[in-house]
């Protein structure tokens, strides 16, 4: 039987190189049905035909036997890890050479820290370290992590906290809880009134009627109404500062709220002082206390000071590494502002992918590499045509460039080297990798940013399928191994 290797190329798997999968290629197919990367450097599952999974380094030798049924990611040393016996599954942690740590006694088991897991028996839960000490006894009807080393269990359907001493914060009495963010948690009681504690279980206001609050942020609480569904702000004092009407409130910062009513959008501060009139179709941050400002499609940028620093003129504004305003208009031409509204780059290009404040362009038939912090920067290209990437451009922050020159394609880089010579008929970029599916003489193959041919220029043709690649040849679909 065929043993199919997927090739996978999400994020993850960017450091494994060509030679890396040939040699474990090479050395489990009469072993392994299915090998896939830890998020260790250099490690590897790997599933047998019977379902059993073992860790294998880059050559084949086996680091932990095929003893489990399935192995979780590793963190700081240990992994969850599962087994059946007598068609009954138990979880557990395992170190990095296969001994059992937590021996396998149970039906769920979840690290939320690096020394403590929450763990399920039967129908109760309770949370245990990483010597299989008992913290809080397995007798609750829910557990999770509470932030600040606190534990939210559930008992007669109720809420409380524990701390991961095992000693009580709180009586286990409240309808709702959250978890503890800036050192407070909102607490609902029974009868839908609301407030905050602090870590030591103290209530810090006297609880509201029907309003429940979210987790404090800037020390401002966001408040919503039980019976209306419209949200306020209150502070840590239980103070309202922002009446209790809006459809949606987001905090910015200690001063800046967005507030949201039928579809249109402001900013208030936290006496709610109107800084930019609701009146906008969308509002969302660019630099630091800096607002970009949508309505109808234009859209513009205001300062701190809530003035506008680039005019509601563009389609469409983007705020990269900090430092830059990328704006598109219209007519689908480009510029470059900075966080001051001074004009770094004309709008007059087309703009392509961008790296490091600096992007590939083009201007009335004429190529660029622009480099936005060196004031008047352009280089001028020795090419006949980008071509487009597919999705954000601006998002990509790609450092090449598929280009073409005397009607054939290749690949530069940023700083104008030629890193795949231009000798194809087609080039297409592989998402998150560094290699590409070229076209030469009616067949494809894959080559990486070296002009080193991965897949050998043979096939009818690739494409990408989410996470795998799928290789045509003679009609029908085949599995190759990396060439080099």
């Amino acid at each position: 039987m065929k043993i199919l290797i997927i090739i996978l190329l999400s994020f993850t798997f960017q450091n494994i190189n060509a030679q890396q999968t040939k040699k474990i290629a090479d050395s489990i197919t009469t072993k392994y049905g299915y090998v896939y990367p830890t998020n260790l450097s250099g490690y590897y599952f790997a599933r047998t035909k019977k379902g059993k999974t073992a860790v294998i380094d880059s050559v084949g030798n086996v680091i932990i036997k095929p003893n489990f049924d399935y192995i979780e990611r590793f963190e700081s040393g240990l992994a969850e890890a599962v087994n059946t016996k007598n068609k009954i599954t138990k979880r557990g942690l395992i170190d990095f050479n296969g001994n059992i740590i937590v021996p396998f006694l149970y039906d769920y088991i979840f690290r939320y820290s690096p020394e403590n897991c929450i763990v399920t028996i039967g129908n109760k839960s309770g949370v245990i370290n990483n010597k299989n000490e008992i913290l809080i006894p397995i007798k609750y009807e829910y557990v999770t992590n509470g932030n600040d080393k606190t534990i939210i269990v559930k008992e007669n359907n109720r809420l409380g906290f524990i701390g991961e001493d095992g000693i009580a914060i709180t009586k286990i009495m409240y309808k709702n809880v959250e978890r503890f963010y800036e050192s407070v948690a909102s607490v609902m009681l029974e009868d839908n009134s609301s407030s905050i504690i602090n870590t030591k279980g103290k209530q810090l206001f006297t609880p509201i009627k029907n309003i429940s609050f979210v987790n404090k942020k800037y020390d401002l609480l966001k408040g919503y109404n039980l019976k209306t569904t419209k949200i306020g702000v209150f502070n840590s004092k239980g103070e309202k500062v922002v009446p209790v009407i809006y459809d949606d409130i987001d905090i910015y910062d200690s001063s800046t709220i967005r507030i949201a009513l039928k579809n249109k959008y402001g900013l208030v501060d936290k006496n709610n002082i109107t800084k930019i009139p609701m009146e906008y179709d969308q509002i969302y941050q660019g630099a630091k206390q800096q607002f970009i400002c949508g309505k109808g499609n234009k859209e513009a940028v205001f300062n701190s000071d809530y003035k506008t620093i680039i005019p509601l003129l563009y389609r469409n504004i983007q705020f990269l590494e900090d430092k830059f305003y990328i704006v598109t208009t219209t007519d689908s031409l480009n510029g470059v502002f900075d966080k001051n509204g001074q004009i770094l780059v004309p709008v007059e290009y087309k703009f392509y992918n961008y790296c490091k404040g600096k992007i590939f362009a083009v201007k009335n038939n004429s190529f660029y590499i622009i480099d936005f912090e060196n004031e008047n920067n352009l280089k001028i290209l020795d090419i006949e045509g980008f071509k487009n990437r597919n999705g954000n451009w601006y998002y990509a922050n790609e450092c090449t460039q598929i280009s073409m020159k005397n009607k054939k394609y290749g690949v530069i880089d940023i700083d104008n080297t030629i890193i795949i010579p231009f000798e194809y008929d087609e080039i297409r970029n592989l998402n998150y990798s560094k290699r590409f599916i070229v076209k030469r003489n009616g067949k494809y193959g894959i080559v990486n940013y070296l002009n080193e041919i991965v897949h050998e220029i043979i096939y009818d043709n690739i494409t990408q399928e989410k996470e795998s690649l799928r290789f045509m040849k003679d009609g029908k679909r085949v599995y190759p191994k990396d060439d080099n």
